[in-house]
Formats: structure tokens, C-alpha cells, sequence
């Protein structure tokens, strides 16, 4: 009789040894890789108008900007000034303060946005 109470206490420990093993929650996979973002500089568009009594310009976009994105004046090969494109935005037009310098019409505008990094393949990471 005490061989076989052993034998019971024994498959019940291991049963509740499997049963735990059994319930015990998975680790969350781990996140994917943040992909790598890099700086790209491109030009936005040209001015066409400036009002200088009331410190904006309106520019002519190939790509129209956000509203609150930053830009650079750039005249042949030198920065000249900063703008804050605040609207309205009229395709393919667009409305900016002036924050700095003295633009020209012509002069060309540039921004910088934040993107993900191209792969061997072309793809985005």
C-alpha cells in the first residue's frame, strides 16, 4: 500500500509539473528592426511672388509642402533665406513666411525631410 500511495503522489507531482509547463505564457516576439532614417534634401518649388510689406512669398511647388514644414531660400549655390510654409496651399502654389533674409523671385526653395533608408534592393528598410 505505501509503494502505491508513493507511486500516486508521484504521477501527481508530475502531472502538475506538466500541467505548468503546459500554461506557462510565450515571451512576446521581439519588435521589428527600426528601420534607419536618413536626411533628404530636395527642391521644393520656385518663387514667383514676394510681398515684402507683409513678409511672405508665395512659391511655385513641384511637390507641395506641408503646412509648418521649414525651408531654405537658395539662390545659385548659396542659402539666402528661411521661410515657414503656413498656407494657403493652392496646387501647384503655395503661401510662406519669410523668417530670414531677402528672397528674390526665382530664387528656388529647398527642403529637408527625415526618411527611411534605402536597401540594396531599392526598397525601404
Amino acid at each position: 500500500m505505501r509503494g502505491m500511495n508513493a507511486t500516486v503522489i508521484g504521477l501527481a507531482i508530475a502531472a502538475l509539473c506538466a500541467a505548468g509547463c503546459r500554461t506557462q505564457k510565450k515571451s512576446p516576439a521581439p519588435p521589428p528592426p527600426q528601420p534607419q532614417m536618413v536626411e533628404v534634401s530636395f527642391t521644393l518649388g520656385r518663387i514667383v511672388r514676394i510681398n515684402s510689406e507683409h513678409g511672405y512669398v508665395v512659391m511655385q511647388c513641384v511637390s507641395l509642402p506641408s503646412l509648418g514644414e521649414a525651408a531654405t531660400v537658395w539662390r545659385e549655390d548659396q542659402a539666402v533665406g528661411r521661410l515657414l510654409v503656413n498656407g494657403p496651399l493652392r496646387p501647384p502654389f503655395a503661401v510662406a513666411d519669410i523668417l530670414q533674409g531677402e528672397p528674390m523671385a526665382g530664387d528656388h526653395v529647398r527642403v529637408t525631410r527625415i526618411r527611411p533608408a534605402e536597401t540594396k534592393d531599392g526598397g525601404a528598410q
